[in-house]
């Protein structure tokens, strides 16, 4: 069972504003990049995928789709206005190139071939989009559906769209996503820097606990443990000690590296401390209530999972938990 961390209206339009600001300030392609950044995230929590074609060797006309729905976006931010071009001209010339691009490629099966709805994101930065009393946009995919003989619905969207769109999003995590994605370093409080600090790890170990069960034959790893089974044995965790031992040579060496990984890039190190201390102190206020170290290490990991947000995610928590245990900063530990 999925435990969802649920966001309060006030905080979400807190989120919200944060982001769409930070969005709006940008231009060419920075506006691209971070715009694909909140659209993986809302996707995401859509249970939908989001894709960003890599630019090398040409993106044929297809900024980001999403396969599932045969949905493709384009982007527009000029980064400096035109000599004589009003924004309204270069928005217009720019849609109509854009979208016929796009459908020359799927004609000729690129992305599948299909296009049922089309999104052309255009930051207007603090304006609304141009009027368009002649219906233009409207003419223009009359005329290229005729010519290519397809249909799909399309949308202008800017800034001001985007955040109605984010209204739909619920769950904290993904806007935390999202802030990370952004480089937007303030975050609400705390809790949310802790929230954000494990999002990032979890997703970095998951990635490198699927690369090692690829590459290493037979669990077979140069990283090595730390502790022994006398720590197991000193914390009355023996019934569980299969358990921890399998966790301990495998995926926690995994985590050990994730924490070294982050330890090692600049501008990280707030991340490792986040979720060390994190697990540390949430152990220390189970220590006091608990007498059982079973149930203890148990309630440990669900409440690491629940900081994170999902509690599907059970069995990444106790690699994190077990990886401090580990380094014996958590439980007694061995005498030398």
């Amino acid at each position: 069972m999925s435990i969802v961390v649920t966001i309060d209206y006030t905080k979400k339009l807190e989120y919200i504003d944060k982001i769409c600001n930070d969005l709006q300030s940008c231009t060419g392609s920075n506006f691209q990049t971070k715009l694909g950044h909140i659209l993986t995230s809302f996707y995401d929590f859509k249970h939908q995928k989001f894709e960003i074609p890599a630019p090398l060797g040409g993106d044929y006309k297809n900024d980001g789709w999403v396969k599932e729905s045969h949905t493709f976006y384009q982007v527009y931010s000029p980064s400096t206005p035109k000599n004589n071009e009003s924004l309204a001209s270069q928005i217009q010339k720019k849609f109509k190139t854009d979208l016929k691009g796009l459908l020359e490629h799927l004609k000729n099966c690129k992305w599948g071939g299909i296009i049922e709805h089309y999104v052309f994101v255009v930051n207007t930065f603090d304006n609304n989009f141009p009027p368009d009393p002649n219906f233009f946009f409207d003419e223009i995919v009359k005329t290229l559906s005729q010519e290519y003989s397809v249909v799909f619905d399309y949308k202008l969207y800017n800034v001001t769209d985007l955040r109605r769109l984010l209204l739909e999003v619920t769950e904290e995590k993904f806007f935390l996503e999202m802030s990370a994605a952004m480089r937007i370093t303030h975050v609400p409080n705390n809790a949310d820097m802790t929230s954000l600090s494990l999002i990032k790890f979890m997703e970095v170990l998951n990635n490198k606990i699927i690369d090692a069960s690829i590459s290493l034959p037979n669990g077979s790893t140069d990283l090595k443990r730390i502790s022994t089974d006398k720590k197991i044995n000193i914390n009355n965790l023996d019934s569980v000690s299969e358990v921890i031992n399998g966790i301990l040579d495998g995926a926690a060496l995994v985590s050990h590296d994730t924490f070294n990984y982050f330890a090692n890039k600049p501008g990280m190190e707030d991340l490792v401390e986040n979720v060390k201390n994190f697990v540390i102190d949430k152990y220390k206020e189970l220590e006091k209530i608990h007498t059982n170290n079973v149930d203890l290490l148990e309630e440990l990991c669900i409440e690491t999972a629940k900081m994170y947000g999902d509690e599907t995610r059970i069995s990444s928590s106790k690699i994190l938990v077990l990886t401090i245990f580990d380094y014996c900063d958590i439980f007694k530990k061995e005498k030398s």
